[in-house]
């Protein structure tokens, strides 16, 4: 749910996005106030924003591996703290940190 003002007595008014209703861009889309009970419209903008970040370690190759933390244990793996690539992890370095990770 999203909420607009209405454009008649500026009260917050509930968008409820239920069946895809105020989804689609250039549609004219009606709503009823629950204060006023006027009838008014509006449109959907919809935008994207990205954040970006550094990761040296795609440049350089020296990732910054951890061992992620997966159930069961032996199927964990490395991954990049940077970067989030992921290797494998060898038995031996699971049972190095889970002992029991491959007892069954």
């Amino acid at each position: 749910m999203s909420s607009i003002k209405c454009p008649y007595c500026t009260k917050e008014v509930e968008i409820d996005y239920d069946d895809g209703f105020g989804y689609d861009q250039d549609v004219k889309w009606q709503q009823e106030c629950d204060h006023c009970e006027r009838t008014f419209y509006f449109t959907t903008h919809i935008s994207i924003d990205h954040e970006a970040f550094a990761a040296p370690c795609i440049d350089s190759g020296e990732h910054n591996w951890k061992l992620t933390n997966a159930y069961p244990r032996k199927c964990v793996q490395w991954r990049c703290v940077c970067c989030d690539e992921e290797k494998a992890a060898t038995r031996e370095e699971i049972m190095e940190v889970y002992p029991t990770a491959f007892d069954t």
